[in-house]
């Protein structure tokens, strides 16, 4: 989660947000889809971004740094991805947990053979 005061105001932006699934009982993260961002919504995003630039007010550039107005527009592209491409994804355990006793089945065997060679050279 990221914060950021402006104009003595927090915001809180969010680029990845969770909600709870009542079927699974697990916890589903919205995440940006580049893919969907690069190819499907391609032309809504470029859209939504260039509505930033159509309502920058002349105030605003002639007051605010560049660096405010570069932190304006990356918060405003990010919530844009956001708003466009987000896709839910679920937590899944990683693969070594996925495949643990696999794992230490095999890393047994090699463990044995290694014994087996140490005892009885050939």
């Amino acid at each position: 989660m990221k914060k950021k005061e402006k104009n003595g105001e927090k915001s809180e932006k969010c680029w990845k947000k969770s909600k709870k699934d009542e079927k699974s009982e697990k916890t589903l993260t919205l995440k940006i889809n580049n893919n969907l961002l690069r190819n499907k919504e391609l032309s809504n995003f470029q859209k939504k971004v260039d509505e930033f630039f159509e309502n920058l007010s002349i105030e605003t550039t002639m007051f605010s740094t560049p660096s405010e107005l570069l932190d304006e527009f990356e918060n405003h592209i990010a919530e844009t991805a956001f708003d466009v491409a987000a896709s839910e994804t679920r937590k899944r355990p990683d693969w070594f947990t996925e495949a643990e006793q696999t794992l230490i089945d095999a890393i047994q065997t090699r463990n044995d053979a290694f014994k087996k060679l140490l005892k009885h050279p050939s």
